[in-house]
């Protein structure tokens, strides 16, 4: 959580360095966001809900690295 946390507030701040500040400074909100919704649901009922999710959907699982990697080289893209 804390990494999260930390991982947004820097995309926060770089956003107006980069190509694309609004899409930036939004998807550090999103991230600092669902780093203070992991606090308030609690690490307990986060590990239940992965676990019913993780071991009958790989499709899906295969779907969100797919969306990580896009997101991982747009931010690259962005700040270059």
């Amino acid at each position: 959580v804390g990494i999260r946390m930390v991982f947004g507030l820097l995309l926060i701040l770089a956003a107006p360095e980069t190509r694309f500040p609004d899409v930036v400074l939004v998807l550090g909100l999103v991230t600092l966001l669902a780093a203070l919704a992991i606090l308030v649901v609690g690490f307990d009922q986060l590990r239940a809900f992965v676990e019913r999710w993780s071991p009958t959907r790989s499709g899906l699982i295969r779907l969100w690295a797919l969306v990580a990697i896009a997101l991982g080289a747009f931010l690259v893209h962005a700040a270059n």
